[in-house]
């Protein structure tokens, strides 16, 4: 998702409030040999700033097990990373 506000869009509280909600909720949920899910990531987690597509978000696509992508305005750099998730998938 992008990280930067646009219009009414405020991606750090869908990070927040949505994404990494589902997963705390979804790791409260107790069943035989259900795995739990890691903390959702952004590379911009611990004040860090990612403005162009760096090794680092490649290589986190692609030790990730699970991906999600905003696409809601078509952001060029987050489209990239999609295709990047895309390509590995087995």
């Amino acid at each position: 998702m992008p990280f930067a506000d646009r219009y009414s869009y405020r991606p750090a509280e869908i990070y927040r409030n949505v994404i990494q909600a589902a997963a705390r909720h979804a790791n409260q949920k107790e069943a035989p040999g259900l795995r739990k899910f890691a903390p959702p990531k952004r590379v911009d987690d611990g004040g860090g700033t990612a403005i162009v597509i760096t090794e680092e978000i490649v290589v986190r696509i692609l030790e990730s097990h699970l991906f999600i992508a905003d696409l809601t305005f078509e952001d060029p750099g987050v489209v990239l990373e999609a295709g990047v998730a895309m390509v590995t998938v087995d």
